[in-house]
């Protein structure tokens, strides 16, 4: 999301999950407004999920086990945790 809208990027790591922990849905804030490819990776080091983040209007719903992951942003290799509930 821009900045001024109810959240914003992590400016360490040029993104933010909002919100976390998830429950069925969440949205990422961006320190700009290409398309990025985004891994959900359990704590084993698996990739669990990806996906690429064009339509910031559209919320991301995935079918994750519940429990504590990290996502990654490709491009960058930046990442942060996220918990799904």
């Amino acid at each position: 999301m821009e900045e001024g809208n109810y959240f914003k990027y992590n400016d360490e790591i040029g993104f933010m999950v909002h919100p976390n922990p998830v429950i069925n849905e969440f949205e990422i804030g961006q320190n700009n407004s290409q398309s990025h490819i985004y891994y959900i990776i359990n704590l084993c080091g698996k990739i669990v999920a990806t996906f690429r983040y064009v339509d910031r209007s559209k919320p991301i719903i995935l079918s994750v086990r519940a429990g504590v992951y990290i996502i990654r942003n490709q491009s960058s290799g930046k990442s942060q945790k996220i918990v799904f509930t």
